[in-house]
């Protein structure tokens, strides 16, 4: 079925078209809205009647209101959009994502490197979160029509794919966000190593991912995932792979002792290398003192889950078990390896320790 669309002007990046620039769509009812088979594109909040509007740069192409709930089903694209929170979308209320449902280029099969005009170009946020700045309920792979936990999960074939921002190239969750992820892809997209990361996430939050891929973004630090301080990121499915970082966490950056991070069943970050060597391609990297928590059995089909850190002493704590679980440590050791790039080759101890070899 051929699209619809919502165009909000010729282009998001050109402010000549001062009368056609502003958020594509505003939606604010109480109201639950399903849209399908519509494009949203040409939106820029950053200007309106040809000013810049500092005080209303949320959402190039869609806003979603806090109160409001909204899901985008089968051939919903939202592309070509621009803003400095969510170039993409910017949800207060609770959105979830279905079908073949894409906010970001379809089309994509590299990772985004910058912005242009064209129509095929990704969306763009000039802060935070280009693809959807989350502030609300986000849900990938759930049909909502009234509140989130009533939903139905429904595979989510689209995603989140080739967006670009400075932080949270994919999805930026705030302090006060949830995110759910039971399928879907999140890839290719990227931040301009400008700011701390989370090319593929950047999590303040909460969020959990049972399914889905996030795959080929990259970062300053954190390519798939950027664990900031106080957030918690719970990973029982799916995979988290081939992606990469300039600094630090190709896969996972974990900020602080504070930063949250569970493991559990299914949970996969298979190394890119064969050989894993000193970059920063899938890896996990606990800055500080922050650990990982297994909070049940990790299958024993999959890989090792190669760590990083930014300090290396003996006895440092690296795994713990979250209170109340009856797994015990020592038979999940073998599921992870530890990189020390220029120094004493270490190992993990049955206590879920350093050890120096």
């Amino acid at each position: 079925m051929p699209l619809d669309s919502i165009t909000r002007g010729l282009s998001p990046y050109d402010t000549t078209q001062a009368s056609e620039t502003g958020t594509a769509l505003v939606i604010e009812t109480s109201v639950p809205i399903l849209i399908e088979n519509l494009k949203i594109t040409g939106g820029n909040a950053n200007y309106q009647n040809g000013s810049l509007i500092n005080n209303h740069d949320n959402g190039g192409g869609l806003q979603v209101n806090s109160g409001a709930v909204v899901s985008l089903g089968n051939g919903t694209v939202i592309i070509g959009n621009m803003a400095k929170y969510g170039g993409g979308v910017y949800n207060e209320g609770t959105l979830c994502l279905f079908g073949s449902a894409v906010v970001g280029n379809p089309s994509a099969s590299s990772v985004a490197s910058g912005y242009d005009s064209s129509d095929v170009s990704a969306n763009y946020g000039s802060s935070y979160g280009v693809g959807i700045y989350n502030d609300g309920v986000l849900c990938l792979a759930y049909k909502s029509f009234t509140s989130f936990f009533d939903n139905k999960v429904s595979e989510l074939t689209g995603g989140i794919l080739f967006n670009y921002t400075p932080q949270g190239g994919g999805i930026y969750n705030t302090a006060t966000g949830q995110v759910y992820i039971s399928s879907g892809n999140i890839k290719y997209n990227a931040d301009d190593g400008s700011s701390s990361g989370g090319g593929g996430l950047m999590n303040c939050g909460i969020a959990s991912m049972s399914g889905g891929t996030i795959y080929k973004n990259a970062a300053k630090s954190g390519g798939g995932v950027y664990l900031a301080a106080n957030s918690t990121f719970s990973l029982g499915g799916g995979f988290i792979k081939e992606n990469s970082a300039l600094n630090s966490g190709g896969a996972v950056y974990v900020a602080s002792d504070t930063s949250y991070f569970s493991l559990a069943s299914n949970a996969d970050i298979p190394a890119t290398n064969s050989v894993v060597d000193s970059n920063e391609l899938n890896t996990v990297f606990l800055n500080g003192s922050a650990t990982l928590t297994i909070t049940n059995a990790l299958s024993e089909s999959l890989g090792k889950i190669w760590i990083r850190m930014a300090s290396y002493t003996n006895n440092r704590e690296v795994l713990k078990l979250a209170e109340g679980t009856d797994v015990d440590l020592a038979s999940q050791i073998d599921r992870f390896g530890i990189i020390c790039p220029m120094c004493t080759s270490y190992s993990l101890s049955s206590e879920g320790q350093l050890t120096a070899n």
